[in-house]
Parts: C-alpha cells; structure tokens; sequence
C-alpha cells in the first residue's frame, strides 16, 4: 500500500485534483509509472482519489473504493469528495499544527528546567575576601547556553577564577559545558 501512496502522491499534487484510478493502463497521467507501482495502485481496489492539500501541499490522500453497484462514480460524486477532502485537509493539517504547538511548548518546558539547572550550577553566591568586592552576572542569550563562570576560594587571600565558553549556542552547548 505505502508503493501505491507513493506512487498516486506526486500525481494527485501536480494535478491538483481528484483522479480517477479506473483505467490505470491508458490514462496518460500514469504512463510514466513502472508496471509494479501500477499493480500496487490496483491492488488497492482505488476508484477515484482525491489530494487534501493545504497551500498546494499534500497533507493526505481520500481513496474511495470501487462503488458496490459496480458503477462509476459521476462528476457530482467526485465534486461531493473533493469538497469533503477541503474539509478533511483543512482538518489534517490544525492537527498537524496543534501538536507541533504542544510539542513547542514541551520543548520550552523542558528548556525551563534546563535553565534552573544551569543557573544552580553557575551559583549565584561570589566568596568573600577581605578587601575586594567581587560581582557577576550571567546573561544568557537563549534559556541555556555553553557559558560557566566559577569563582573558587584557594587561599584566604586568593581566588581562582574559571571561565568556560563552548562553541555555539542553546542545548548541545550547554550539554558540553555541563
């Protein structure tokens, strides 16, 4: 079946409308198609097949079967299904968008955390030493990053002071830096 779908795909986008799969042998439309992708389309038992596109991008496929009189289907009927596929389009791709959205709003969820993480591993208490004031601040350019400072007491006159700046940005620079 995947054979047959890949197939009728570039097909029904370049036609940009319901194809009748009835006479696969003579419709120019298919005689590019090697004999194995026509045997696949066949074997599907697909009388006419309708793109459900979104801005000319193929989302889905509506394949209707033979009908059970044995008869084809008429203009009226593929009318009816190409209506129904605007709708179905219409439909596929809000749920493709909704769950692109959830999976943004994961991905912030966990780059929240990740920040947390990595703003208690930077600290944001500097040791005392007498005489000297010391200050930082850490500004990241995105919720995470490859940049860590610490600030170590050595002595209790000296302090050692490490930097460390990884190539790059966001989450793969910050898992190195961790």
């Amino acid at each position: 079946f995947q054979q047959a779908l890949a197939a009728a795909g570039p097909v029904l986008v370049q036609e940009q409308r319901p194809l009748e799969f009835y006479d696969l042998e003579t419709n120019p439309l298919f005689a590019h198609l090697p004999v194995s992708e026509k045997v696949a389309l066949k074997k599907t038992d697909t009388a006419v097949a309708v793109p459900l596109l979104v801005k000319e991008k193929l989302v889905g496929m509506l394949h209707l079967g033979n009908k059970k009189s044995g008869d084809y289907f008429n203009p009226e009927d593929v009318d009816f299904f190409a209506t129904l596929a605007s709708s179905l389009a219409v439909a596929v791709e809000n749920a493709r968008l909704y769950k692109e959205e959830l999976e943004k709003r994961e991905m912030e969820q966990e780059l929240g955390v990740a920040r947390r993480i990595q703003e208690k591993l930077i600290g944001r208490e500097l040791p005392k030493l007498p005489g000297i004031d010391l200050a930082a601040i850490y500004l990241s350019s995105r919720q995470v990053s490859g940049d860590i400072y610490s600030v170590i007491p050595v002595k209790e006159d000296q302090l050692a002071l490490a930097i460390g700046d990884v190539s790059g940005k966001g989450v793969p620079a910050a898992l190195l830096m961790a």
